[in-house]
Order: C-alpha cells, then sequence, then structure tokens
C-alpha cells in the first residue's frame, strides 16, 4: 500500500506545483493538513477528492493512481484503441462533415471511393500537410512538433464544418498561418459561435 501511496503522492506533487498548499486546499474544499498528508503519501484521497481534482485540474483519475500513463482526462491509449472507436471516430468526422468520401467517377458515372478521404476542415488539414511535410525532411523534426506544438490544441474543440465555418476560414492570409495562427483562429470562431448561441437563448 505504501508503494500505492507513493505513487498517489509523486503525481499528486507534480499536479499541485507552483500552488500554495492553502491554494490548492481551497480548491479542493479541504484544510491544508489534509491535502499535506495525502501530499506525503500518509492518507489515501477519498474517491470524492479524487474525483475534484480531477474535475479542478482537468486530469484523468487513472493517471493520479498510476494506472495509465496518459495525464489528460480526454488523451487516447493509441495502445487500447479497438475498431469500434476507430470506426466511431471516423463516423463522427463524416457527420461534422470534417473528412468526406471522395468521388472518383465521372459526372455521368459518380464512384465513391471509400479508401479516399478529402479533409474540410482547413486546421486539421494544415496539421496533417504539416505532417507529411516534416516527415519528408526528417521524421526527428515531426517528433519534435508532436511534443512542441501539438499541446497547444489540446482542449480546441472540433468544429462542425459548416458553409459558414468555411467562409470564416477562407481568407488570403490563411497561406502563410503558423500554429499560433490557427490556435487564435479557431478560438476566435468558437467565441463567435458561443455567443451566436447565447443570443439565440436570449431570445
Amino acid at each position: 500500500m505504501t508503494e500505492f501511496n507513493d505513487v498517489i503522492s509523486s503525481r499528486l506533487n507534480e499536479l499541485f506545483a507552483g500552488e500554495t498548499d492553502y491554494m490548492t486546499a481551497s480548491k479542493l474544499n479541504m484544510s491544508p493538513a489534509n491535502l499535506n498528508k495525502i501530499r506525503n503519501g500518509k492518507q489515501q484521497p477519498t474517491a470524492e477528492t479524487l474525483k475534484l481534482i480531477s474535475e479542478k485540474y482537468n486530469v484523468s483519475v487513472d493517471w493520479i493512481l498510476g494506472i495509465k500513463e496518459h495525464k489528460d482526462i480526454n488523451a487516447l491509449d493509441l495502445t487500447t484503441l479497438t475498431y469500434e472507436q476507430v470506426f466511431s471516430l471516423i463516423n463522427a468526422l463524416y457527420d461534422s462533415r470534417t473528412v468526406e468520401i471522395v468521388d472518383r467517377g465521372t459526372k455521368k458515372k459518380p464512384h465513391p471511393d471509400p479508401d479516399y478521404f478529402k479533409v474540410n476542415d482547413p486546421a486539421l488539414s494544415f496539421m496533417l500537410r504539416r505532417r507529411v511535410a516534416l516527415i519528408s525532411v526528417d521524421e526527428s523534426y515531426f517528433q519534435d512538433w508532436i511534443e512542441k506544438h501539438l499541446p497547444q490544441y489540446n482542449g480546441l474543440p472540433l468544429l462542425v464544418c459548416t458553409k459558414e465555418m468555411l467562409e470564416y476560414f477562407q481568407d488570403p492570409s490563411i497561406a502563410s498561418f503558423k500554429e499560433g495562427d490557427w490556435i487564435t483562429r479557431i478560438k476566435e470562431y468558437q467565441q463567435k459561435i458561443n455567443s451566436q448561441d447565447n443570443a439565440k437563448g436570449d431570445e
């Protein structure tokens, strides 16, 4: 049990780094003394406390307990993906119009080919093109991009590819966009959509 507590203690100390015990305890509705016991591995957090830590810090309970290495609550464990999960993801991308099947036939004789996808989402298209470009130079460049830039997209919701969304991203300057530009543009569009939804709710 001590080793288990040590794992929890190590992960919580990593999570709470940069905060005083008072700040963290206030977030978790507990006394600094109880927090100190948990941080030092002298006491296990209750299920309720684990749930609260997960919600406040957006981390997986499995990560806190040392069961998984993925900290992010929404992280995909690529080593355990099933066909059902992958199909459900692709199906959801169809529904959101992020991807579509390319028609490889003629106007007179259409022939949609399910093995060929067209990526409609301009930001996702940029990311995939970035992957190809970096790997073609050196795979280590792509791994560097994965470590430095991909985390910046964490928490950004996948947008539905409506006509309005695609028009919003039709901008000549997009050709020179970098990671930060795409992230800013996605956030701006999401704020616009949220404002529109709130305005409709007030009607």
